[in-house]
């Protein structure tokens, strides 16, 4: 008869019940790792595929192409004749006669400089060389009596010539005291105000000459894409003031040395007639197309297995259905594709654009067609 402690089942009872089940679990682990261990191994593992069986990848099959692949760059529209205007010498601006945008004729007086103080320039040069005269004079009569040496007269006659250069130089300065218009153009910026004291040199105007050329656009590129260049090639541009109309231009200007702040070479593309609004310092995105394109080879950015950049390397499939681990220079690099002169491949080469990553050189390789590899 079981004994009852306030309620529960006797404590050694309960203890002696505990322990047998914890025998039972331990006999049921060690029989199923006994009944594990005893089966025969091939019921354990998965087969090993075939060492020679051949890896199943896709491949493509090169052809040569010769469209213009377009060289991108940005740049700047500006007038062909486009200068900044500015006065030799310094001194303070007396008058400005013309706004910005106001069309301007050749030789049109644009602004001037208060002349008092050049003006006196001009009077100290032009006194100083008429006492010269004056002296070259009297010593010229003397030494024609003897009465003066031939140093003396040497002496003067420098002085001569000293005291007239020095007018040319004040005349000269005189002249440039005012800005005038090189051609017929455009005020298209003016950077000073009446009464500013201003240096030599300092910017005046910023002046667009108006001619048959009409505006320009200079880009930067680089010396691969440079050599791909011809006059008359043709291009096309966008602009943000209409970002929905395709722009066309030429090249007429490839620089022969490259900046060398930038280390590009300058090219200059001439705006074809539009009857839309266009203004200097507009920012132009250009695509630019050669005209001389050698054949080549455009190769899906997946054959890619490694590469820098100038070199790729791919894997090709020979007739045998083995692959060859190949090295190419690539002239051109996309984000989806890069491109190899056709002279580095023979054509009708197949590369392989999936499945790259199991192979290696001398690889048999089971070929299946575009998408057959899930």
């Amino acid at each position: 008869m079981p004994m009852f402690v306030s309620g529960w089942p006797n404590m050694n009872v309960l203890s002696l019940f505990n322990s047998t089940i914890m025998k039972i679990h331990v006999l049921i682990y060690l029989l199923f790792f006994i009944s594990v261990s005893c089966k025969p191994q091939y019921e354990m593992e998965t087969p090993p595929a075939p060492a020679d069986q051949p890896a199943r990848v896709e491949a493509v099959t090169l052809t040569p192409k010769k469209e213009p692949i377009p060289i991108t760059a940005s740049g700047i529209i500006a007038l062909k004749k486009q200068a900044i205007l500015s006065f030799k010498v310094g001194g303070i601006v007396d008058r400005l006669l013309v706004e910005e945008g106001q069309p301007v004729k050749q030789g049109q007086v644009l602004a001037q400089l208060n002349l008092r103080e050049i003006d006196a320039q001009v009077r100290i040069a032009t006194e100083a060389t008429q006492k010269a005269e004056r002296d070259f004079d009297r010593v010229n009569n003397l030494y024609a009596d003897s009465a003066a040496t031939l140093e003396q007269l040497q002496n003067a006659e420098t002085a001569l010539r000293i005291a007239t250069s020095d007018l040319e130089i004040a005349t000269f300065n005189r002249s440039f005291s005012e800005v005038t218009a090189p051609t017929n153009g455009i005020i298209q910026k003016r950077f000073v105000e009446t009464g500013e004291l201003i240096e030599p040199g300092n910017p005046i105007f910023q002046f667009g000459g108006i001619t048959d050329e009409g505006f320009v656009i200079r880009i930067g590129v680089a010396d691969r894409d440079v050599v791909r260049l011809n006059q008359n090639d043709v291009a096309d541009f966008t602009l943000a003031a209409y970002p929905d109309e395709l722009f066309r231009a030429k090249v007429t200007e490839i620089a022969e040395a490259a900046d060398p702040r930038t280390g590009t070479f300058e090219v200059e593309l001439t705006l074809d007639t539009t009857n839309r609004i266009i203004k200097s310092g507009f920012i132009a995105k250009v695509r630019l197309y050669p005209s001389a394109v050698p054949p080549y080879y455009e190769i899906p950015m997946s054959a890619l297995v490694e590469g820098d950049k100038k070199n790729a390397i791919i894997y090709t499939v020979g007739p045998d259905q083995t692959v060859s681990q190949t090295t190419v220079p690539a002239f051109e690099i996309r984000s989806s594709s890069f491109y190899v002169h056709a002279d580095h491949l023979e054509d009708s080469t197949r590369v392989i654009t999936r499945g790259v990553a199991r192979l290696r050189n001398g690889s048999t390789v089971e070929v299946v067609e575009q998408g057959g590899l899930q």
